[in-house]
């Protein structure tokens, strides 16, 4: 399962943020929780930070103990089961939707290939250039 750092705001006025909570290596799954348990645009994927195997019945009961205090029935149980489906469905591996931002090259000499500049000799039928004195002269 794909871990991503997040972002949650969870008190928000006329666009200034008076609470958010940064959370690392947060899995997919949670991550889907809480974007249905806040709203999703409270939870801000930042970036995917690794991948980690999850049995999604341990992931489902771990997300059930830190959401839920362990209860079997309530509000946010219900809104596990509305989000993931029943027990015997797989959780989702991914964020939908995320798309990691795409990898920015380096610009100037050092990102590519500097060709070294090529001069054109100069031939004998081309007059030369009038040397600075005469220009004076």
């Amino acid at each position: 399962m794909q871990l991503y750092d997040i972002k949650i705001r969870f008190s928000e006025n006329d666009g200034i943020v008076f609470t958010e909570v940064l959370k690392k290596d947060v899995p997919a799954s949670e991550v889907m929780f809480l974007q249905a348990l806040h709203g999703p645009g409270r939870v801000h994927v930042l970036k995917a930070s690794g991948e980690k195997q999850v049995h999604g019945g341990a992931e489902r009961a771990r997300l059930r103990d830190l959401y839920a205090r362990g209860r079997e029935t309530g509000r946010k149980v219900a809104l596990m089961q509305q989000v993931f489906g029943p027990a015997h469905v797989p959780l989702p591996e991914f964020v939908p939707g995320y798309e990691p931002a795409p990898a920015v090259e380096a610009e100037g000499p050092a990102a590519a290939e500097v060709k070294p500049k090529r001069t054109r000799a100069k031939q004998a039928s081309e007059p030369a250039e009038p040397a600075a004195e005469d220009m004076l002269g």
